[in-house]
């Protein structure tokens, strides 16, 4: 009988533009390069930094690092040669809606009984270990009830309209001494007016890290977008050989473009429960104020 743990895999999404945080990168920073590939403290990047982090629950064996082929001079220096044969390398960026399904058609074709973990590689996490411990609390709540999907929540410090928010209700679920409440709304970058009333309600900011059963994402995908699920199958047999991604530019590149988070999770808000990270210093750095803010808070040196 298979361990849990061999169950267990991850996706971390690397295939972004950063369009936002490119000037300032540039000018500020002499990076020019998407934001998951700068190292914007220490010496490496967000996305190494991810990928370390990563693997205190996965083996690099069960990961899929879903890139961008326009990225590759990036990914090439960042990626090692072993590493390379665990990459999801997509014709071009069509964001966390498909930059999430193909590597899970991927993984199922492996290990059709997979637990899944989604990580975004552009986001900063202070206490690490804290943090991949509630992403161990996840999975294994996943595995007691397969049906729902768990986010980790970071409890609010402010009313940003940047991120995508959680209101949780009172009522949860018990599992090994932690609490898994039940999700009353999932709002993708709420208005000025509303993240004010979500921050004191003392919702959450939703990390993007998701952990649920490989079969129930794609039951949410294939009621949510039919079209685009069956289009994503009928690629199967590409998705999963050696150097079949790269004969899809033409098909990928006419794909839809949309966000896991909106089209997927919030359509689902039933199914969600949500653990609370506290204790855990997280922050999406999309733009370039969030991390002037951050890094002058945490006393790194902001430029």
């Amino acid at each position: 009988m298979r361990r849990r743990s061999d169950q267990l895999w991850a996706i971390i999404l690397a295939g972004g533009d950063g369009v936002r945080m490119r000037e300032y990168l540039k000018t500020q920073r002499g990076l020019d390069c998407p934001k998951q590939f700068a190292n914007i403290v220490g010496t490496r990047s967000m996305l190494r930094h991810t990928i370390e982090r990563v693997k205190q629950l996965v083996p690099i064996q069960r990961m899929r690092i879903v890139v961008n082929s326009r990225h590759w001079k990036y990914v090439h220096a960042e990626i090692s040669e072993k590493e390379r044969k665990f990459l999801t390398v997509l014709p071009c960026n069509r964001e966390t809606g498909l930059g999430v399904l193909v590597p899970v058609v991927q993984i199922v074709a492996r290990d059709p009984s997979a637990c899944i973990a989604v990580f975004p590689s552009d986001h900063f996490v202070l206490e690490e270990q804290r943090f991949i411990n509630y992403a161990e609390r996840a999975v294994e709540f996943v595995h007691r009830c397969p049906e729902q999907i768990v986010l980790i929540g970071i409890p609010s410090k402010d009313p940003d309209t940047n991120y995508g928010w959680i209101e949780s209700s009172s009522s949860f679920l018990r599992y090994q001494g932690n609490r898994f409440y039940s999700v009353e709304r999932f709002i993708e970058k709420p208005s000025a007016k509303l993240a004010v009333t979500l921050h004191s309600r003392q919702c959450l900011w939703n990390s993007m890290v998701v952990v649920a059963r490989a079969e129930t994402l794609l039951y949410l995908y294939r009621k949510a977008i039919p079209k685009v699920y069956r289009q994503i199958v009928s690629m199967k047999g590409l998705l999963t050989s050696p150097g079949g991604l790269e004969q899809l530019n033409g098909q990928f590149t006419g794909l839809p473009t949309f966000g896991f988070s909106k089209t997927i999770l919030e359509q689902n808000a039933k199914r969600l429960r949500v653990i609370r990270a506290e204790g855990v210093t997280w922050s999406d750095w999309g733009n370039q104020n969030r991390v002037i803010s951050d890094l002058s808070r945490m006393g790194m040196g902001a430029t």
